[in-house]
């Protein structure tokens, strides 16, 4: 019995490394019409792609499968801190996280399987500034803009990702008389 627990102790370790997706660094990861492909390659590639800072520091890990982002792609900043987390799942619905370099979060991007959701973003001190509707992938609805200097609070109107009006609201949220 001690002798079959020590073989699997040291052939588990191996089968799971060995089942595990490639890493491939980025310098040597091309992109052909849209899709991912090692260097000198006709079939697309599957694996993590990877690359460093300077200094060692990891600065992007990114799944690719069959030559496609899906999955997980994040990135760090050269001190280590998270910059950008994304997951990008099957149903082609993604949610985007990004970071300041302090270390507060930059904004945040939820859309399903049609482009639908929110973009809420922030700045560097964590109030947030922005609130976007998407519909389609596009901008489009009602959103709410602050100004983090005076305390403005804005409605803006998105059609088809341009934005059509901005008015500005009073402390009860009805729009400011000019």
């Amino acid at each position: 019995m001690k002798k079959l627990t020590k073989l699997l102790i040291i052939t588990l370790p191996l089968l799971v490394c060995s089942c595990s997706k490639k890493e491939v660094e980025v310098s040597s990861v091309q992109v052909r019409n849209g899709l991912y492909y090692s260097v000198g390659e006709d079939t697309p590639l599957t694996a993590t792609i990877v690359s460093h800072h300077e200094n060692g520091q990891q600065k992007l890990e990114m799944e690719v499968i069959n030559g496609e982002k899906v999955g997980v792609e994040n990135t760090w900043f050269a001190n280590g801190k998270v910059d950008n987390k994304s997951v990008r799942n099957a149903d082609g619905s993604l949610k985007l996280t990004s970071y300041w370099e302090n270390g507060n979060l930059a904004f945040e991007k939820k859309l399903d399987a049609k482009g639908d959701g929110e973009l809420s973003q922030y700045a560097v001190g964590g109030e947030k500034v922005h609130e976007i509707p998407y519909k389609g992938g596009l901008k489009n609805g009602e959103g709410k803009t602050w100004n983090v200097f005076n305390g403005a609070v804005y409605r803006v109107t998105y059609k088809d990702g341009r934005e059509l009006k901005k008015e500005e609201l009073n402390a009860f949220g009805k729009i400011k008389a000019k």
